[in-house]
């Protein structure tokens, strides 16, 4: 992470008094030095995830802080829950709701925005993806932008991420414009 290491983000996120404080916080590394077990107990991180990792091992390593209805086919490695719109805002409490539909409206719309950019570095964008729709449990695309990350050339793979991301910021613009308070 530019300018920040997860240790300090995950310390400020736990001494906020803001609603994410407990938000469990997995870090993703590929350090594999004995002290990165102690720097993420020290610094408030739930789980430590050592790259390389697939699918599969991802969601076992969260499913106990995903809701209990978002079972995985582990023969596939897709989720069955994947066509029940906007699952992933389950785990966010009602007032919170609005406020991730709209962060994830923004952000999704900027990486489409990065993957139009003809100078772009498809990988690193791909990988921005793949971090934001694991953090929220969109596996669908979790695992399209994984690949894509790998295959940043394959422009299949990049119609498929972007077809994903679109259903996304449709279905969390039709949740934002039919929240009431």
């Amino acid at each position: 992470m530019p300018g920040m290491s997860g240790y300090e983000l995950t310390r400020l996120i736990r001494e906020s008094a803001g609603p994410y404080k407990s938000i469990p916080v997995i870090a993703c590394t590929a350090d594999n030095s004995p002290s990165v077990e102690h720097k993420a107990n020290l610094s408030g991180i739930n789980e430590v995830m050592y790259k390389p990792y697939d699918l599969l091992q991802l969601y076992r390593t969260v499913q106990d802080f995903l809701p209990k209805h978002n079972p995985i086919n582990e023969e596939s490695g897709v989720g069955k829950s994947e066509s029940k719109t906007l699952y992933w805002l389950d785990k966010f409490q009602d007032k919170q709701k609005n406020e991730m539909a709209n962060i994830v409206v923004t952000s999704l719309n900027e990486g489409l925005t990065d993957l139009d950019n003809k100078d772009a570095d498809i990988g690193m964008v791909a990988h921005r993806i793949k971090g934001s729709a694991g953090a929220l449990g969109i596996l669908e695309l979790f695992d399209l932008a994984s690949q894509l990350e790998k295959t940043p050339n394959d422009s299949h793979l990049l119609g498929g991420v972007i077809e994903s991301m679109k259903k996304i910021i449709y279905q969390a613009n039709n949740y934002i414009e039919n929240y009431k308070e």
